[in-house]
């Protein structure tokens, strides 16, 4: 999978999750097979082999990161923190996060995605960008330079109206992975919406 070789991933890691054996080893099968439907943009699927890798086993942090990140997207899509179905998604997300934090109390990407999982519905309540922060400044002091931390922070940031501070983050982000699409547009759209060019 790190070669790009999807199909002959997705083959090798079906193989590996009907193997008998160690069922942590199982469980890692399915959750990788996830995470590739979930690039492929088969977001049923991927929930489903995370929900099959979290029943084989509760302590596989990946599984619950990626779970709490699908929750994310779907509670920014609602928009409405005051609906019911985007409660419940951020009460699902908190318990998955929770959880791989209860794993592995270093986690920087459960830190991250809880930081950005209390951002959500900040219109409504700007105590939630407070909570938001105390997480990320979690995650910074285990791995300051992990790019979607500091595309979180310029969020974040952006979120205060503290513009210069944004771009400084979102730009620390590119400088920590160049590939990172989120972090390029957020630094490119933030001088543009500053600066109030017409479309």
């Amino acid at each position: 999978r790190r070669c790009g070789l999807d199909k002959d991933a997705e083959s090798a890691y079906q193989a590996a999750s009907h193997m008998k054996g160690d069922p942590a080893k199982i469980a890692m099968a399915l959750s990788n097979l996830g995470q590739i439907y979930y690039k492929n943009g088969k977001l049923d699927a991927a929930k489903s082999y995370w929900d099959s890798a979290l029943k084989a086993t509760g302590k596989l942090v990946a599984a619950h990161i990626n779970e709490a990140t699908l929750e994310l997207e779907q509670m920014r899509k609602i928009g409405n923190s005051k609906d019911a179905s985007w409660k419940k998604l951020e009460e699902d997300a908190k318990f998955h996060l929770s959880s791989a934090l209860g794993v592995d109390t270093d986690s920087v990407d459960a830190y991250t995605d809880f930081g950005l999982v209390w951002m959500e519905g900040w219109q409504q309540n700007k105590n939630r960008l407070d909570l938001a922060k105390t997480l990320l400044d979690e995650a910074k002091k285990r791995n300051e330079k992990y790019a979607p931390l500091q595309n979180a922070y310029g969020l974040y940031w952006m979120h205060k109206g503290s513009l210069n501070q944004a771009l400084q983050s979102f730009t620390a982000a590119v400088e920590a992975d160049p590939k990172s699409v989120e972090a390029r547009i957020n630094a490119g759209q933030l001088p543009l919406n500053f600066r109030k060019y017409d479309p």
